[in-house]
């Protein structure tokens, strides 16, 4: 017997496999090549704009030694209603402490002129001039020496209530997993030549721009945390493509991207009106 086509067929199929509302042909081979040069054209210029803005500030010599106890806990000193600092360091082979540390604040670093080596418990994260780290934070962690070791490196320090605390929205914690959804032996670095490095560079040019600026300390601490929100949604969305896919279908990723939106919206207002006494 043959069969007789059921018409209510094609409304049971998922949108995504029915033939008519089916993804479009995949692009050609050429493409490709294309969209990996556009990108890499935009990184390179968004880190020739972080490049030339960094030129205008001050980095001072990597000396932690004075803020290092016997235990190699690295005391930095941050504000309690605004617990986020930016440290900009000149390290070379002579101007450097290796002295391995620890602190319970989170950090990520950036090598801006040339390459860096990161030492984290047992391993050494060999890093690009461009590349970003999530410093594993709790494992005793210094730089390397090596020949030809001379860089700028920018150093992002904070506490995890500066993200989320007490009263925060759930959806906010999103912005804390690449810095605690860690696995062993395998550290969290958006590459230089990742799609996602060239808006992390422009969001972090905008961060020190505010961080660094004469602007009024609440709408500049603000405008640090909007910055800030931008970059960690870029390196939550490396992370979760390095590990597994699953967290970018979490209730949490559009509700943080709804909720730095809204900042951003909600910065330009209070940017555009007068400050008073």
């Amino acid at each position: 017997m043959v069969p007789v086509p059921d018409p209510t067929a094609a409304q049971r199929i998922p949108l995504g496999r029915r033939p008519d509302l089916a993804s479009p042909a995949p692009d050609p081979v050429g493409a490709r090549p294309a969209a990996k040069q556009t990108v890499a054209r935009a990184n390179r210029q968004a880190f020739a704009k972080l490049l030339s803005f960094c030129s205008g500030l001050r980095f001072v010599p990597h000396d932690i030694s004075r803020q290092l106890d016997q235990r190699g806990y690295y005391d930095l000193q941050l504000e309690k209603e605004f617990p986020f600092h930016v440290t900009l360091f000149r390290v070379s082979s002579k101007h450097y402490t290796p002295i391995a540390n620890w602190h319970e604040r989170l950090e990520v670093v950036m090598p801006l002129d040339g390459p860096a080596r990161v030492r984290m418990g047992e391993q050494t994260v060999a890093l690009a001039p461009g590349d970003l780290l999530v410093v594993d934070n709790l494992k005793l962690h210094n730089l390397e020496d090596f020949p030809g070791f001379k860089t700028r490196l920018i150093s992002i320090s904070f506490m995890p209530e500066f993200v989320y605390g007490s009263g925060s929205p759930s959806c906010d914690y999103a912005f804390l997993i690449p810095f605690y959804a860690k696995r062993e032996d395998h550290p969290h670095v958006l590459h230089a030549t990742d799609s996602l490095a060239g808006p992390v560079y422009l969001a972090l040019t905008d961060l020190l721009d505010r961080y660094f600026g004469s602007g009024v300390a609440p709408c500049a601490q603000a405008g640090c945390k909007v910055s800030f929100a931008t970059r960690s949604m870029a390196s939550r969305r490396c992370s979760a493509r390095m590990e597994r896919p699953e967290p970018l279908s979490s209730p949490f990723w559009p509700r943080a991207k709804v909720t730095t939106g809204r900042w951003k919206r909600s910065f330009k207002r209070e940017a555009r009106m007068p400050i008073t006494p």
